[in-house]
């Protein structure tokens, strides 16, 4: 169950992975931390799974998705009748009789007006459905996941206090990817496998030591979610080619390397080289158009890196002189 976001063995993985064995057997609230794509709802996930409620629900909900006028039927339910356009029974998010794990996801996006309602369901008092006489208390677990500090939000106004206290001291910060760059080793394999089923494109194939080397020097901006959007673009690409290999041609252009830049590219690496001759068959001319430059600066950058142009019959078949 432990899915693609925490994975690798980079100490931060390690660290995250031990704090979900500490709180996911508890009942405390716990706070998750972290940019878009670096998997808050995977931890959510995790922690459910190791906690004693793992058979039961676990309830997402989207704070910026709580209408102020429908928060109460959203998540205590409402009854026909209720209200104007309330034309049938509905069950709420927390109405259900057994105990669930309910993660609210984008703090940062709470409303003010439906903090009061939210407040209270998370202390356990009683609610009760629109049109309903009756209350009840929901067994509720809380998971918090947040992208900004929750003491950054109080001071700026956008989050209440007690609200914030409620949600507990108890958390974790997630690192974005391009602090924890170690965990590729780990998690580049298992994106591609995953990637492969989805695509049914199996065997997954391996990646280039060049092609590796151009992952590990992007920033990642937008974590994993940007990664593995990534690796599926190549994995189909090779595919395309019946390669078993993802190389650097492959990737998307962006994430190969420097782009041309007024005009006139770059010098190129040795990688991004070779792999523009291999892709070529080593014809000169070919690697030259990919790479954006004449013949005559490929031949200079082959004598730069010591680069032998291989005799006209082992043209495409010695590849590997490196």
């Amino acid at each position: 169950h432990v899915d693609s976001y925490l994975v690798g063995n980079g100490p931060h993985m390690q660290f995250v992975r031990g704090r979900c064995g500490i709180y996911g057997p508890r009942q405390r609230p716990f706070v998750i931390q972290g940019a878009t794509g670096t998997g808050k709802s995977l931890v959510a996930l995790e922690l459910h799974h190791l906690s004693p409620r793992r058979d039961q629900p676990l309830v997402r909900i989207a704070a910026g998705e709580l209408d102020p006028h429908l928060i109460r039927s959203m998540l205590a339910g409402h009854v026909k009748g209720g209200f104007t356009d309330a034309v049938d029974d509905s069950a709420g998010l927390l109405a259900g009789a057994d105990p669930i794990t309910a993660f609210l996801d984008d703090v940062q996006a709470l409303l003010l007006s439906v903090q009061p309602y939210l407040l209270d369901a998370i202390e356990g008092k009683p609610i009760r459905a629109v049109g309903q006489s009756r209350s009840f208390v929901p067994d509720v677990r809380w998971i918090f996941g947040t992208q900004r500090p929750l003491a950054e939000l109080v001071t700026e106004g956008t989050l209440r206090q007690d609200l914030a206290a409620r949600m507990g001291r108890a958390g974790i910060v997630l690192l974005p990817l391009c602090e924890r760059i170690e965990d590729l080793a780990q998690l580049v394999p298992h994106l591609l496998e995953k990637a492969a089923t989805l695509e049914v494109l199996l065997p997954a194939p391996s990646v280039s030591r060049r092609a590796m080397a151009a992952l590990l020097r992007h920033p990642w901006p937008d974590n994993v979610r940007e990664l593995e959007d990534v690796l599926s673009e190549a994995l189909i690409e090779a595919a395309a080619e019946s390669a078993t290999t993802i190389e650097l041609r492959h990737l998307p252009e962006a994430y190969r390397g420097a782009p041309y830049v007024a005009g006139r590219r770059r010098r190129a690496t040795r990688d991004e080289l070779l792999d523009a001759l291999d892709s070529s068959r080593w014809v000169v001319v070919a690697a030259a158009a990919k790479l954006g430059v004449d013949r005559n600066t490929v031949f200079r950058w082959m004598r730069e890196f010591a680069i032998p142009r291989p005799p006209a019959p082992e043209q495409g078949a010695r590849r590997q002189q490196r």
